[in-house]
């Protein structure tokens, strides 16, 4: 057998190539070297016949093997993956190709034992092959090689899905919003806000130099104006712990006024007029209006555009509008802010407000106006003196927007019908007719600008309708005594007004000596409005006389017993008051013993039981309402 050569396709080696010339040195000189490239294919054709016969080998054994298993097994063989091996044929390790073989010379083959069994011979060599097939016992067992499949596999597999998806429905967390928990952004939120501030607190601001936030709001440049309010409005926070005195404070209050100004002037170049009349919108349309916006989304404007200047515009003045609310509280700076200056600018606000079409650019805007402006006007009531009948005419439909809704002319009735006080609704009602009652109480300038302008709105449509808005604003507190008494917290309920009640029968007895008389019908369209006005405030000032309210315990050491008492007598002396200017402003000079009929007024016997009371005072007001009700019964 001749010696095998390396294949052609594998690299020569060095130690061989020299052992080749070692050899040709040794043939005798007859061989040329024709002979040698002879000898060199011939062998290159043997060595290929022995791979095409390991080949022929290795697919009969693979057929062999495939149906020996078909026989013996049904179960399919998983063949491991990633195995560097090649597969085994018939349980034997398939042999390695010649190029991982060291090229030596072939020898004679002795028998190969097996290393594990003794007993078992190797196959002996057939048709001249040079490589030895290792015996079964030397190989890897098949049983290693192979895995059986999971029964869960099998039931997963040929589980057969249904033709409807079947949903899966999750109860839904109240808590959560889209599976969002909006309470744990809400902290969060609330944390990332407390460590990181627009604005320095009170206590981190440290010495605050008045002056130098007064020349920041001269200043104008933005940076400046933003920082003084920011500082300001901080400042005027803590009142009743650090009281600023604007009478120390220089020009505060003239810059606050002339920077509010400024931004009142850009808006008011940048909105439509719509009409010419003031028209006020309702506070309560205005509260409507804003839970429409709460659902919508709003552009943002962008940096540097007329609209992004135009909200900068508002949130100063509404900031504005803020720091001097938080100064009035004070009572040293109370007839500072209510100088003239400061009162026209407010009155400018208003009637632009009116007349304008979204002067501040959002309800909620108008809202936040709205609130700070009646609050002011609240503090400051008993020390303005109004500049003019234009200045008084805009602070009456600024304070009219607070009542209830609808006016009383509004109910498509030829009888007039007063709207109720709802406190769940109307927050605000209060300051409205605290301001009220005060800008009336004063005798001058303010009641003859207001007797002027009643005067000249006979020429309205329908007659007299401001004076009759007023007038449903000043008795809109008065419970209604149908309802409220079903209910039993009728005295309760007026314990609870009676600041209301005494500011509002105030404001009602001085207009109702402002009102016309017989001829126009206004008193007498107000005793018989549709909501029993009348018996309302008759029932009581008698529940008053007969059952006093009684003092809850934690006011009894607030407010001395004499007080209270007062109050009580000064609620049932102006109620009778309105009652008694009405019946004369409604009766017919040409026939004085006609009478107006009111149903569910109280028996004159009743009042006249109660006339037994020692209290002076109270028994000529029970007198004058018993002349009431024979007047109109």
């Amino acid at each position: 057998m001749s010696t095998p050569q390396m294949p052609s396709h594998m690299p020569q080696n060095p130690m061989y190539n020299q052992q080749q010339q070692q050899q040709l040195q040794q043939t005798p000189q007859k061989n040329t070297l024709d002979q040698t490239r002879a000898m060199y294919q011939m062998r290159l054709q043997q060595q290929q016949q022995q791979l095409q016969l390991q080949q022929q080998q290795q697919q009969f054994a693979q057929q062999h093997l495939q149906q020996q298993h078909a026989q013996t097994t049904p179960v399919k063989q998983m063949t491991p993956m990633h195995h560097q091996q090649q597969p085994m044929m018939n349980r034997f390790s398939t042999p390695q190709p010649p190029s991982a073989q060291p090229h030596h010379p072939l020898g004679p083959q002795g028998h190969v034992r097996n290393s594990l069994s003794r007993s078992v011979e190797a196959t002996p060599l057939q048709n001249g092959s040079a490589y030895p097939l290792p015996s079964p016992a030397s190989g890897t067992k098949v049983g290693n090689s192979m895995s059986l499949p999971s029964p869960h596999a099998d039931e997963f597999l040929n589980k057969t899905l249904p033709d409807e998806y079947p949903p899966k429905i999750k109860a839904r967390d109240p808590d959560v919003y889209g599976g969002i928990d909006m309470r744990t952004l809400y902290e969060l939120g609330e944390e990332l806000i407390t460590l990181k501030p627009d604005f320095p607190t009170l206590a981190e601001m440290g010495t605050i130099d008045v002056h130098a936030l007064t020349m920041s709001l001269q200043s104008g440049l933005h940076a400046e104006v933003r920082l003084a309010l920011d500082s300001l409005v901080v400042l005027s926070m803590e009142y009743e712990r650090l009281p600023l005195e604007l009478r120390q404070c220089d020009d505060l209050v003239e810059s606050l006024i002339d920077c509010a100004e400024i931004q009142v002037e850009l808006l008011a170049e940048n909105a439509a007029e719509v009409s010419d009349v003031m028209l006020i919108t309702s506070y309560e349309d205005v509260v409507r209006s804003c839970y429409v916006d709460k659902d919508a989304l709003r552009d943002i404007p962008a940096f540097g555009t007329l609209e992004y200047i135009l909200d900068r515009a508002v949130d100063k003045l509404i900031c504005i509008m803020s720091i001097l609310r938080n100064l009035s509280f004070h009572e040293q700076n109370q007839p500072l802010l209510s100088e003239e200056f400061v009162i026209k600018f407010i009155c400018v606000v208003i009637r632009y407000l009116g007349t304008r079409n979204m002067l501040l650019r959002t309800n909620q805007n108008t809202l936040d106006f709205m609130k700070d402006g009646i609050v002011l006007l609240s503090n400051l009531a008993h020390e303005i003196k109004l500049p003019g009948r234009e200045q008084a005419l805009c602070l009456l439909h600024f304070l009219i927007a607070f009542a209830p809704c609808p006016p009383p002319n509004c109910s498509g009735s030829d009888k007039i019908t007063f709207s109720p006080y709802d406190p769940t609704i109307h927050y605000y009602l209060y300051p409205a007719i605290d301001s009220l009652a005060k800008l009336l109480a004063r005798d001058e300038p303010n009641r003859t600008h207001y007797k002027t302008i009643f005067a000249s709105d006979v020429a309205s449509s329908p007659p007299f309708d401001l004076l009759t808005r007023t007038f449903a604003l000043s008795i809109s507190a008065i419970p209604d005594q149908q309802r409220e008494i079903k209910r039993g917290n009728f005295l309760p309920l007026v314990e609870a007004r009676k600041p209301m009640l005494m500011q509002g029968l105030l404001a009602a007895e001085i207009l109702s000596n402002l009102a016309p008389g017989y001829d126009s019908g206004v008193a007498k369209a107000w005793l018989t409005s549709e909501d029993g006005f009348a018996k309302n405030l008759s029932t009581l000032i008698l529940s008053l006389c007969n059952d006093p309210p009684q003092t809850p315990q934690h006011r009894a050491t607030a407010v001395p017993k004499s007080l209270e008492e007062e109050a009580m007598l000064q609620i049932v002396l102006d109620g009778i008051s309105v009652l008694r200017i009405l019946a004369e402003k409604s009766r017919d000079p040409d026939d004085p013993t006609s009478m107006i009929p009111i149903p569910g007024l109280p028996a004159t016997e009743r009042i006249i039981k109660l006339l037994e009371r020692k209290q002076p005072r109270l028994r000529v007001a029970l007198r004058q309402l018993c002349a009431f009700t024979n007047f109109c019964s």
